[in-house]
């Protein structure tokens, strides 16, 4: 993704936004016997062998905090390919454009046309 500072300052900082400092990572640590509950049941979710409604409410609690953030993170490519879609979908099937007239002539021209049909009929 391109960051403010590549697309007005080249390589110059221009942000008028106190840079984000990492946090320092407070990794938690479980048993063994745990990562690997954890893992299967994560596995036994994707697989479909395995209900959200059958894990723990502590486990549910975490499968929600993930999904929303994933979904929250998302929302603004989504809106985008949403719009894009909109628009070649317009593109594709929108109400035709009405092609220019190429012998356009005036009611006088017709009805002189058409007298002149009608005098070479007798």
């Amino acid at each position: 993704m391109t960051g403010a500072s590549e697309v007005s300052g080249g390589d110059r900082d221009t942000s008028i936004l106190a840079p984000i400092q990492p946090r320092a990572s407070k990794r938690l640590s479980l048993s063994d016997t745990a990562e690997n509950w954890i893992t299967a049941r994560a596995h036994d979710l994707a697989t479909g062998d395995l209900g959200i409604w059958d894990l723990p409410p502590s486990m549910v609690e975490f499968y929600y905090v993930a999904y929303f953030a994933g979904r929250d993170s998302l929302t603004p490519e989504l809106t985008q390919a949403q719009r894009e879609a909109d628009r070649y979908y317009r593109v594709a099937y929108g109400p035709p454009v009405a092609p220019e007239p190429t012998n356009y002539r005036t009611f006088a021209q017709l009805e002189k046309l058409r007298a002149e049909m009608y005098a070479g009929a007798k």
